[in-house]
């Protein structure tokens, strides 16, 4: 099972992302911004983009679950 976290970078998504892959999810993390270089994000697919532009919704996996975390 694929699983999407939008906002991944922030308080919730990075506590919420670690729980998942304890579980052995698979988990795509998005961010508008790019603060996935810190160690904790290595085991996970990163692709920052702005999910409020329709332009980018094309780069985001097809997945079975969205975690919709992402604010202005």
């Amino acid at each position: 099972m694929t699983i999407l976290i939008t906002g991944a970078a922030g308080f919730i998504g990075t506590h919420l992302a670690a729980e998942l892959k304890q579980k052995n999810y698979d988990v795509v993390l998005c961010d508008l911004e790019n603060r996935f270089t810190e160690y904790h994000y290595s085991n996970f697919e990163c692709i920052i983009c702005d999910v409020s532009n329709i332009e980018h919704i094309d780069r985001l996996p097809k997945c079975d679950i969205i975690y919709h975390l992402a604010a202005q």
